[in-house]
């Protein structure tokens, strides 16, 4: 009996020196559901699964476009589905005011409208291959925007040029150029 005496002398010495040295984890206090909380804020510092520190967004990798390189995507995409439609009337009124002198000697059959519409047309060619699809980055400055839309054969870039007037950038004209030159052409808008 003794034994047992002793044994039990331990446990209860050994409990009361846990206790006492902060061993044994806290109790944690129940919570009302009801009652709102903070979730940034741990109840028991003990509990790993208690919310910490506001998790702060992740920066996204896409870079921003600027409202100027949004604007010059909408003009080059209106003039690509104008294009695909092959809506010279629509062509013209996106374009300056000189568009209008040349558009009288684009009609249906004249070799410029099979120039550009036509079976043989690259630029019809590369406007069918974009099918109202993404749109490259614009690249530009102050006065002419370059909104690239389709890869060509030898590395070359189909781009929709527009220029800046008095007042309001316009369509001038579906152009091919390296991608070498698009490149080095004004800043990323």
């Amino acid at each position: 009996m003794t034994i047992w005496r002793t044994l039990c002398g331990v446990v209860l010495a050994l409990t009361l020196v846990a206790c006492d040295t902060g061993k044994v984890p806290p109790v944690a206090t129940p919570t009302d559901p009801t009652l709102p909380t903070d979730p940034t804020q741990p109840t028991d510092p003990t509990d790993p699964t208690d919310p910490t520190d506001p998790v702060t967004p992740v920066e996204p990798t896409d870079p921003v476009t600027s409202e100027q390189a949004k604007a010059a995507q909408a003009l080059a995409r209106t003039v690509l589905e104008r294009w695909l439609a092959k809506d010279v009337a629509a062509l013209t009124s996106l374009s300056g005011a000189a568009a209008t002198e040349a558009a009288e000697l684009i009609e249906p059959g004249t070799p410029r409208y099979d120039s550009l519409f036509g079976a043989g047309s690259w630029r019809y060619a590369a406007v069918v291959a974009w099918n109202r699809g993404a749109l490259g980055a614009p690249r530009g400055d102050a006065e002419r925007i370059l909104v690239p839309f389709a890869n060509l054969a030898g590395d070359e870039a189909a781009c929709v040029d527009l220029r800046k007037t008095a007042d309001a950038w316009t369509f001038l004209h579906v152009v091919r150029l390296p991608k070498a030159e698009l490149d080095a052409f004004g800043q990323l808008l």
